[in-house]
């Protein structure tokens, strides 16, 4: 039997609607099962598979406004530079939250 870890994904408004992941005012939560050494890079080309817009994460183009989206995992927001660094264990909590916008 394969072995695999599940992580939570939650997609934080208005940032469901702008990923084409349903016409939802809610978060969006995901229960996604990947390979139990991947990192979070490799979570974002799982997702890219199944909603484009993830492609972001994978594939940066500059001026994208998805580049400024946080993304934190269990808590702890993780860099852009760092998301092939970054392991995600089984039952794994990560977060994409919008863009600050501040005056």
């Amino acid at each position: 039997q394969e072995v695999t870890a599940m992580v939570r994904v939650h997609v934080l408004p208005p940032l469901p609607r702008m990923l084409r992941l349903g016409e939802t005012s809610h978060t969006y939560t995901a229960e996604v099962d990947i390979e139990p050494s991947a990192s979070l890079y490799d979570l974002f080309c799982h997702l890219a598979v199944q909603f484009a817009a993830f492609d972001a994460w994978v594939d940066p183009r500059s001026g994208d406004v998805l580049q400024s989206v946080l993304v934190s995992v269990d808590g702890r927001l993780i860099a852009r530079a760092d998301y092939a660094d970054t392991p995600l264990r089984d039952g794994a909590e990560v977060r994409l939250f919008p863009p600050y916008s501040g005056g």
